[in-house]
């Protein structure tokens, strides 16, 4: 019976094991396993996000935030409408805001130089107004399909300065 008892904790260790080794969302979705709410092999990683400049004016409708955003798909993937969603997270009356900003694609349109080459690099104009205040930002994006938006994000600093 004890024996019994130990040789299940024992499987059961080497399930958990086996488990912790299946490697990156990413990874797994490309094995053909749904992750996350993503269909097999859709799942889409965020694996670099830079901004420049890393501030911008408040209100400044002749700035433009440049953004670049280096994307990891399954090899062979088929979804078209890949990409990166940018959202900002602030304080405000003591209290922590999300901002979903917006939403590009690797379409090679817009100003993105090839479409599914996995690097999204765009031109946006500046996306804050008078509702967002003055002061340190986080910046977050994170990998999307037509089937699922990843978890995982990458954050950069930024900064909000006063409008001109």
């Amino acid at each position: 019976m004890i024996a019994r008892a130990h040789a299940a904790i024992a499987a059961c260790l080497v399930g958990l094991v086996a488990a912790c080794d299946s490697g990156t969302p990413l990874e797994v979705s490309c094995e053909g396993q749904s992750v996350g709410g993503c269909r097999p092999r859709e799942f889409v990683e965020l694996r670099a996000l830079t901004l420049d400049p890393t501030s911008l004016r408040r209100d400044d409708v002749f700035a433009d935030l440049v953004v670049h955003a280096e994307l990891g798909r399954c090899a062979g993937a088929t979804a078209t409408s890949v990409g990166v969603r940018i959202e900002a997270e602030y304080m405000a009356e003591g209290s922590v805001r999300v901002l979903p900003l917006f939403s590009l694609l690797d379409d090679g349109m817009l100003g993105d130089p090839a479409a599914g080459d996995g690097v999204v690099d765009r031109a946006v104009q500046n996306p804050f107004t008078g509702l967002v205040p003055v002061g340190p930002l986080l910046m977050r994006g994170r990998g999307f399909s037509p089937s699922c938006e990843s978890r995982e994000v990458v954050e950069v600093d930024f900064a909000l300065l006063p409008a001109p």
